[in-house]
């Protein structure tokens, strides 16, 4: 049974609003318990980029619930990127405030119409009695893996292509000195991003690896193309050895992204089989 996507609104970090959109699972439940996935998209990403809706419609046509969301500090308002003073005071920190205004909202037994934004479709997940899974790429990955750390109400966690280093590759003291920030280019956009010393600071304070040995027993699933240049695959075997008990799936070839760009132009085998194994371990876990 297809339901249609519902925009929703959040308060995140700072009082920001955390946009997101689910997908609702489209088999019922056996067991009765909904199942839910929130899924947080990495630096320089977003709710809409690539591949996230197909993603989500996937995990949807296997009984879960998918949620997409939009980090409040991420930089993207009503286009891509079009506010790059709130990127430039995004934090680690700042994603795990947003992570749990979402984790609020969505085990919360008090739904009412008033508190779900984008339509008229009915709130279809109960809050008092649903499993949750986080699944995260890249950057998204750690933010995933710090938050279940400390959140008993995560189940589950999937990364793709996560990191075990929020800094590793951006270090550059004399330019944070000379100007505050370290420009990096998005090769996509044209536009310089800012990495600020409030990241480099903040992130100082959040141990992603101990994070990953903190969620054992609670099942991970680590996903990493061998292929990837922006992050090496040898960060999958870091957070796995860290996890003890960790799932790894490596993909021969395929990049960071598993081959998929923005705009949308369809799915690749890389990204096909991503998903499907995703899918698969929640469905077990959860």
């Amino acid at each position: 049974m297809s339901r249609p996507a519902i925009d929703f609104t959040v308060v995140g970090s700072g009082g920001r609003p955390l946009r997101a959109t689910l997908h609702p699972a489209r088999i019922e439940s056996a067991s009765g318990i909904d199942r839910v996935i929130l899924l947080s998209h990495g630096w320089k990403g977003f709710r809409a980029w690539g591949f996230w809706p197909f993603i989500c419609d996937a995990l949807a046509e296997a009984g879960l619930h998918a949620i997409r969301f939009d980090f409040s500090h991420n930089g993207v308002e009503q286009r891509d990127f079009d506010r790059l003073d709130l990127f430039a005071i995004d934090t680690p920190s700042r994603h795990q405030e947003d992570l749990g205004a979402l984790l609020d909202f969505v085990s919360s037994e008090a739904r009412t119409a008033e508190r779900v934004a984008g339509g008229d479709a009915p709130w279809p997940i109960v809050g008092g009695h649903c499993r949750i899974g986080l699944l995260g790429h890249s950057r998204g990955g750690a933010d995933a893996l710090l938050r279940a750390a400390g959140d008993s109400r995560v189940t589950a966690v999937v990364t793709l292509a996560g990191v075990a280093d929020f800094v590793r590759g951006l270090e550059d003291e004399a330019t944070l000195r000379e100007f505050g920030y370290v420009p990096i280019r998005n090769a996509r956009t044209g536009q310089v991003m800012p990495v600020t010393r409030l990241w480099y600071d903040d992130a100082q304070h959040h141990d992603i690896l101990a994070a990953a040995s903190t969620l054992a027993p609670r099942p991970l699933l680590v996903i990493h193309a061998e292929g990837d240049l922006a992050v090496p695959v040898e960060d999958a075997d870091r957070l796995a050895r860290a996890h003890g008990a960790a799932t790894v799936l490596r993909l021969p070839g395929s990049g960071h992204t598993f081959g998929i760009t923005h705009p949308w132009a369809g799915t690749t085998p890389e990204l096909s089989t991503t998903v499907e194994a995703a899918a698969a371990f929640f469905q077990r876990h959860l």
